[in-house]
């Protein structure tokens, strides 16, 4: 070929591949995927001949922390985001709502729920929400969107134990619960189309979207939804745990710096938080600031 194009800086895969065309003098692309590409996946082995970034602060991180020559460095927006911004799928409130037996005129809250990696923490929140309905402590006419995170389709075991907990909230009117099932392990991170579909109506139709540093504190917000993100707990991820507090990447740091994204910093917060959900509010204005600065 006269040209070859990867999702990375030679990220697993991507690093045989350049390699391979380096050998045999042929071209290469990386499109960036992701944030974390750029600034906490370790230093290239190999670099592509170019590459495309979402932003000019990401042109700038793979000059600074990668050593990429910045004249072969080119921005070009987020793609991944696109279907945002497309009218496809995207129904009226009025729609969507009698679509998941919700009531539009009722405030909302979508809560992608997160990945295996925070599944205790997860399990402990949802518990606190449920214990919240019961005594009455958030407000009778709050409504919840609940995403079930398509890793949990690969893990038989903690899959059991979050729809244990997810089946004690169905019996609540004001609960939606998509268990977002997937085809076969290997597939379990690409959406279908009903898949974008269903988020982009969450993020355009709720009231609060919640997150734990996921990019769907940056979608809601692109779609001007505010986004409550979670400060607490601990991350279990392979060979370490660490608590997210400590958790301080770059990038991550960068979006806080608009101001609109909001942090809890425990479950109590959370509930306190939902109580007022009306206090959360997010201008076009707001929205188009972050949005320009990101793609």
């Amino acid at each position: 070929p006269s040209l070859i194009i990867i999702g990375s800086l030679g990220l697993d895969v991507d690093g045989r591949v350049i390699n391979e065309a380096k050998a045999k003098n042929v071209r290469s692309l990386a499109i960036n995927q992701s944030w974390d590409r750029i600034v906490c996946k370790g230093y290239p082995v190999v670099f592509p001949d170019n590459l495309i970034v979402w932003n000019h602060q990401m042109k700038e991180d793979a000059k600074n922390f990668l050593d990429f020559n910045e004249q072969k460095i080119v921005v070009l927006g987020a793609p991944v985001w696109d279907y945002l911004f497309k009218k496809d799928g995207l129904l009226s409130k009025k729609n969507f709502f009698k679509k998941i037996n919700l009531n539009p005129a009722k405030p909302t809250v979508y809560y992608p729920l997160s990945s295996a990696f925070w599944h205790d923490e997860l399990i402990i929140n949802l518990k606190f929400i449920r214990e919240a309905i019961i005594a009455k402590e958030l407000p009778k006419d709050l409504q919840f969107i609940l995403r079930v995170h398509p890793y949990y389709w690969r893990d038989e075991k903690l899959r059991k134990s979050l729809f244990n907990e997810l089946e004690k909230l169905k019996k609540f009117k004001n609960i939606h619960i998509d268990y977002n099932r997937i085809i076969g392990e290997r597939n379990a991170y690409f959406l279908k189309e009903d898949d974008n579909y269903f988020l982009k109506n969450c993020y355009h139709h709720s009231n609060l979207c919640l997150s734990v540093i996921s990019s769907s504190m940056m979608e809601s917000i692109f779609c001007n939804t505010p986004a409550l993100n979670f400060i607490y707990g601990r991350w279990k991820l392979p060979g370490e745990e660490i608590d997210i507090k400590d958790y301080k990447l770059h990038h991550l740091e960068h979006l806080y710096s608009y101001n609109l994204i909001k942090h809890v910093y425990s479950v109590e917060d959370l509930i306190n938080n939902l109580k007022h959900i009306n206090k959360h509010k997010l201008t076009r204005k707001d929205s188009k600031k972050m949005l320009e600065g990101e793609i």
